[in-house]
């Protein structure tokens, strides 16, 4: 938002993470077995031209830290995350392109539009994951995607 953010952790958030990093690999694995539960779960709402699942190249690993799908606009976007909520369910868009950002729009010197980001921006939808996350709730979680997916199909 603006100059002069402090980072530093106070004791309690220490010992948090401290706990967190003492658990990082069952914690890593469990995020990565949900977030693969999405992209098999996700698949057909994919090929049906809804919705574009994350791309992970071959030669990348990562930590399934977020699980993340891209609409066709941002109006299907927004209708999703509504249908999501009124059912109980948060999901969240996931940035503010930087050039539009409070801080980014008083300091920025673009000299072009920025549509990747701004698009980005609009689309990007990030599904509920977390470690207490079961397969059921992520289960009926798809299940109220493709309910809001092919209503108005």
């Amino acid at each position: 938002v603006d100059l002069g953010s402090s980072f530093l952790l106070n004791e309690i958030s220490a010992a948090f993470l401290y706990a967190q990093l003492e658990n990082a690999k069952a914690i890593t694995e469990r995020r990565l077995d949900l977030w693969n539960g999405y992209y098999r779960l996700c698949e057909k709402f994919e090929c049906e031209h809804f919705l574009r699942r994350p791309l992970i190249p071959s030669s990348v690993s990562h930590n399934g830290h977020i699980y993340y799908v891209l609409f066709n606009d941002g109006r299907a976007r927004d209708k999703i995350m509504k249908h999501l909520k009124e059912n109980g369910i948060m999901s969240v868009f996931h940035y503010i392109p930087l050039d539009s950002s409070p801080f980014g729009s008083r300091s920025s010197h673009r000299t072009a539009e920025l549509e990747v980001s701004r698009r980005a921006s609009d689309t990007l939808l990030r599904l509920p994951l977390f470690y207490e996350l079961d397969t059921a709730e992520q289960e009926r979680i798809c299940g109220l995607l493709e309910e809001a997916l092919t209503r108005n199909a």
